[in-house]
C-alpha cells in the first residue's frame, strides 16, 4: 500500500530543495540521506534517480515526437500512452494532429512539428511521470499552467496512481493537500510541523495560518 506526503510552505522555505536532495540532484549538504539504510552518497546517482518519477516546476518537453516525450524511448506502449493522454485530457488534441503520437513538438527537427501551449506541455510532462513505474512519484507545483478543474483532475489521477507507490507533492493550494496521509510544513529550510491535516488544523500553528488564508 502506498503513502502520500504533502509538502507545504512559503516561497523560499525549501520545498523544492527538499525533494531535489531526495533525488540526489545536490551532492553538497550536511547530514545524511539514506536509502534502505545506505547513504545515497554511496550509491551511484543514476541508481538513486531511477527510483523517482518527478514533475517539477521547471518541467521540460523536448523537440522529439509526442510518444518519445512520454516514453523517453523509441519502444512504446501505444495503448498505455493513449490511456494516459486521455486521463490528462490530451488524447483528443493528439488525435487531431496529422501524425498523432508521431507528431514532433516544435519545428526544430521536423517542419511538420507543432507547438503546444504551456498547459498542454505540462500535461505531456505529467503523462511522462505516470508512464514510468518508479516507486516514488513527485509533483512539485506541476499544475501551475492548468485551470482549477484540470488541476483537480490531475491530483485525482495522482491519487489513483500512487496506490502502491510513495507520492510526494508540493502545492500552495490547500485543496490539493487534503489527499495527503501526512503533511510536512517547512519554514526557512526546516520542518516546523508535521502530521495529518486534522492534527495540524487542531494545533493552530503555521499550517493553520496557511489554511485559513
Amino acid at each position: 500500500m502506498g503513502k502520500k506526503y504533502g509538502i507545504v510552505g512559503l516561497n523560499g522555505s525549501g520545498k523544492t530543495t527538499f525533494v531535489s536532495l531526495l533525488m540526489g540532484l545536490y551532492h553538497t549538504y550536511t547530514g545524511e540521506i539514506r536509502m534502505n539504510g545506505v547513504s545515497i552518497k554511496d550509491i551511484p546517482t543514476q541508481v538513486v534517480q531511477a527510483y523517482f518519477s518527478p514533475v517539477m516546476q521547471n518541467f521540460g518537453t523536448y523537440a522529439y515526437t509526442i510518444h518519445e516525450n512520454i516514453s523517453l524511448s523509441e519502444e512504446i506502449d501505444v495503448e498505455k500512452i493513449e490511456r494516459l493522454l486521455n486521463q490528462v485530457g490530451m488524447l483528443d488534441k493528439v488525435r487531431s494532429l496529422p501524425k498523432g503520437l508521431n507528431t514532433y513538438i516544435t519545428e526544430e527537427y521536423n517542419d511538420e512539428g507543432t507547438d503546444l501551449s504551456g498547459g498542454e506541455k505540462q500535461k505531456i510532462a505529467i503523462a511522462r511521470a505516470f508512464y514510468k513505474k518508479d516507486p516514488f512519484n513527485i509533483l512539485d507545483e506541476p499544475t501551475s499552467a492548468l485551470d482549477p478543474l484540470a488541476e483537480r483532475g490531475i491530483f485525482d489521477l495522482f491519487d489513483k496512481f500512487v496506490e502502491d507507490r510513495v507520492g510526494i507533492y508540493i502545492s500552495h493550494r490547500m485543496p490539493s493537500i487534503k489527499m495527503a496521509d501526512e503533511i510536512f510544513v517547512l519554514d526557512k529550510g526546516k520542518i516546523v510541523e508535521h502530521g495529518t491535516m486534522e492534527d495540524l488544523l487542531r494545533n493552530k500553528g503555521l499550517f493553520f495560518e496557511f489554511y485559513t488564508l
